[in-house]
């Protein structure tokens, strides 16, 4: 598995309620907004290419390295290890992801 957990999250991101940035002339709007105690981030993106705006609303579940852990070992995998990028850094103060590779 692959994604960015929360710790990364709060440390990488640096969480902004509201954004924008423009990248090779297209403009993007990012609104954000923490919901059920941190457990969820629900996005809404706008993006504006060629005079067209497209919208994208989506909800993003956020897991701290430990919770993914004990999730894993919970549906039935033997070993679960946790790692901070694709190269097998730990997924500590430094990690830029939360990777987990779970065996049965």
């Amino acid at each position: 598995m692959d994604l960015i957990g929360k710790e990364v999250y709060a440390r990488i991101i640096s969480f902004r309620e509201r954004e924008w940035f423009e990248d090779n002339g297209v403009f993007y709007l990012q609104e954000s907004k923490p919901i059920d105690n941190w457990r969820k981030i629900r996005n809404r993106w706008i993006r504006f290419k060629d005079n067209k705006k497209k919208e994208f609303i989506f909800t993003q579940r956020l897991y701290a390295g430990t919770e993914l852990f004990s999730l894993l070992l919970e549906a039935g995998f033997k070993t679960v290890d946790l790692f901070g990028d694709l190269t097998g850094l730990p997924y500590d103060h430094t990690a830029r992801r939360l990777r987990a590779l779970a065996s049965k």
